[in-house]
């Protein structure tokens, strides 16, 4: 079965998804990715062009996933608290937009 971890990032107001790695490329199990993605992540970001973004949230999909587009998040004054599973949803009171 296909595993994808997918990262969101973010840079100030604008944040991304990006595939960080998936199962065809290092063998990461679905167990492995929800125990130990964050360390897999925060390898992957002091290596690569996104060592000044910040690890927002990150999601273990089942099967091959396209990132989504890139968007701005404006935050009104409120701290989320990420959701377990990595999936990020806008809350009251905020602005997601595509760009």
């Amino acid at each position: 079965m296909l595993v994808t971890l997918v990262a969101v990032l973010c840079n100030g107001q604008l944040c991304l998804e990006k595939v960080v790695t998936n199962s065809e490329q290092s063998g990461i199990t679905m167990a492995a990715c929800a125990s130990t993605a964050q360390i897999g992540i925060a390898d992957w970001l002091a290596k690569g062009p996104y060592h000044e973004w910040t690890l927002h949230s990150y999601k273990c999909v089942l099967g091959n996933t396209r990132p989504n587009a890139m968007c701005e998040i404006t935050l009104k004054g409120t701290q989320h608290d990420p959701d377990p599973k990595g999936r990020v949803e806008p809350q009251s009171g905020d602005l997601f937009s595509l760009s």
